[in-house]
């Protein structure tokens, strides 16, 4: 698994391919999707395609007060179930240290599947409501 920079030209696609992925989520709890908000999201992030070995998907990552904050990750649906998401997020796990991160931070809607990763991998919940939980994993 290889993460290459995105150029501008993939934003669109990357809100896409979210908003695709996301609709049903949004749906199940009344939410909107916020174009405006989202886009502004992409403005301060760093946007990743995801490769493996092709393209499988996008990763956003923000940094804000010395945590690197996963924004998005999106993988395609059929190359979704083989992996890569544990690799992505295996590798912001690097990419935190490389940098002198104190965590990863990251959010999840209660129904998707995902959430089950993301424990897996040691992250440890910070917040949650009805529809959401906020994670936390600490770099040592």
């Amino acid at each position: 698994m290889k993460l290459e920079k995105a150029t501008s030209k993939d934003a669109d696609k990357m809100l896409s391919l979210s908003k695709e992925q996301m609709k049903c989520y949004f749906e199940e709890n009344s939410l909107e999707w916020n174009e405006d908000e989202r886009t502004s999201y992409l403005k301060e992030s760093e946007i990743f395609r995801i490769l493996s070995p092709d393209f499988s998907g996008y990763l956003q990552l923000c940094e804000k007060e010395n945590e690197l904050f996963i924004y998005d990750v999106q993988i395609i649906p059929e190359r979704q179930g083989q992996g890569i998401g544990t690799k992505v997020v295996r590798r912001v796990f690097d990419i935190a240290k490389e940098r002198g991160m104190e965590a990863v931070r990251l959010g999840s809607f209660n129904s998707n599947p995902v959430s089950e990763l993301y424990k897996r991998l040691g992250f440890k919940i910070i917040k949650q409501n009805d529809y959401f939980t906020w994670y936390r994993y600490a770099i040592t």
